[in-house]
């Protein structure tokens, strides 16, 4: 028999459609294969640029009826909760429209041919993005300044020869340690966090999953009974964090779902998303009504929603971003941002006092500010000295009124979430905002380090 491009094909429809892939040992299935299969089956019509060379019958949507019946296709099996109905397809086309491969770039060859212009090491960057995948929106692609070759969004996205380096672990705060069952972690005794997605519209560079995103999705959840199950044996837990990857990558139905079965927990008091959708693809949420409707029924219920963004940089906040938060704040939603402390992206007091104004000027809420966790090929990259991180964080205060300036500087530790208070006596003054651990409740301590140390020795 002829294996080629129609056969393969064939073979994708068959395992979208639930039928599965044949026995291993009968072929090994190209990776374009695989991930098309693992986008459909979340929910998520993805047309990889790959498949333009694979006729497979389904990687391109002529219209809004061939998306909707690929959506459906992956929605039915494995994009489908477990013990929920198959959902509706409600509010997917506008969604969809943003999340083709056209409007993304995902390797370098089409970052090159999107830009006009060659990418410097491009042997090597190309390398990178094999190992830890590279994804980025046109949208978030036009936001760089290609004649400097320091842009701050370009760090964020691209990858770059800094990664070559292997300092540091791939789970620097214990997520495995804390994890119940697949997707489901509870470290702290109030929250609860599901992973519930790998893939986000852009793969950040500086991610601290990148164990995980873009790549396998043993870590993400499956088993929504279990969750369900598990939060309503356990009334300490006052709210649920989704996570990933980003939720808001997924189907609109898919997202309704959760937030239903998350809605009829009655302890529950509100609902977090963590989501860069509002920075990279604003336009999933500009454009997707049902997305609105959706978030309006949750919090007729009575329990608050909040999405929980990330913009590190100034130039982020465009008036589409905006638009994006408002649209969210018309539904009651509640916006806050956690910046991560970049090296080369926001490491610059005025940066990162514009940043925080200009979130407060939009309405979001400054929350946290984030050291850099040591991830491996992003520690020596993005990774800002505690010493110089302190002096940058109280020089940016001063140029801040109080609601800018509301936000805590943090650290996720496997001990603890630890607020850093400032240096002095020559090391840091922290103490413990958040922990599992009784003796650490609200501690208060001083740890001497070397001014080019970027993270907290504490032990297990």
């Amino acid at each position: 028999m002829k294996i080629g491009p129609a056969w393969w094909g064939a073979v994708a429809r068959r395992a979208v459609g639930g039928g599965g892939f044949p026995p291993a040992d009968h072929f090994n299935p190209p990776g374009a294969v695989r991930r098309y299969v693992g986008a459909a089956r979340e929910g998520v019509v993805l047309r990889y640029a790959a498949f333009d060379a694979l006729p497979l019958g389904i990687s391109r949507a002529a219209n809004a009826t061939d998306t909707q019946r690929q959506v459906r296709a992956g929605q039915q099996h494995g994009g489908r909760l477990k013990g929920s109905p198959v959902p509706r397809t409600r509010g997917l086309t506008a969604m969809n429209m943003h999340i083709h491969s056209e409007n993304m770039v995902q390797t370098i060859g089409a970052l090159e041919q999107y830009i006009q212009r060659p990418i410097p090491d491009a042997k090597v960057i190309r390398h990178l993005a094999k190992k830890h995948p590279m994804r980025i929106t046109h949208y978030y692609l036009d936001l760089i300044d290609w004649d400097d070759p320091k842009d701050p969004i370009r760090k964020i996205a691209i990858p770059s020869l800094g990664e070559q380096k292997r300092s540091g672990t791939f789970d620097t705060s214990g997520e495995h340690v804390h994890t119940k069952f697949r997707g489901f972690q509870h470290k702290y005794r109030q929250t609860a966090l599901i992973l519930t997605t790998n893939r986000c519209a852009v793969y950040c560079r500086h991610c601290f999953r990148k164990r995980l995103v873009g790549l396998v999705d043993n870590e993400v959840v499956v088993d929504w009974d279990e969750v369900v199950a598990y939060l309503g044996a356990h009334r300490e837990v006052t709210n649920v964090l989704l996570s990933g990857g980003d939720p808001l990558i997924l189907a609109t139905d898919h997202l309704e779902d959760i937030l239903g079965r998350l809605a009829r927990i009655p302890h529950l008091r509100y609902v977090r998303i963590g989501s860069r959708i509002p920075v990279v693809l604003p336009d999933r949420i500009l454009d997707d009504d049902p997305l609105h409707e959706a978030f309006k029924a949750f919090a007729s219920g009575g329990k608050q929603l909040y999405v929980t963004t990330q913009f590190n940089h100034p130039r982020e906040l465009t008036t589409t971003s905006i638009r994006s938060v408002k649209r969210l704040q018309e539904d009651g939603v509640i916006v806050n941002n956690q910046t991560v402390l970049l090296k080369g992206v926001n490491d610059c007091p005025s940066v990162m006092a514009e940043l925080q104004a200009a979130l407060a000027r939009a309405g979001v809420i400054p929350y946290y500010v984030f050291q850099c966790r040591p991830v491996t090929t992003v520690m020596d990259e993005f990774q800002v000295p505690l010493h110089d991180a302190c002096q940058l964080i109280d020089e940016a205060r001063k140029q801040l009124d109080g609601l800018s300036k509301r936000f805590r500087f943090v650290m996720s530790h496997l001990t603890g979430k630890i607020e850093i208070l400032g240096w002095s006596d020559g090391g840091i003054y922290a103490k413990y905002h958040q922990t599992n651990r009784p003796s650490l409740h609200n501690k208060l301590f001083h740890k001497r380090l070397g001014k080019d140390v970027g993270w907290l020795d504490l032990g297990g």
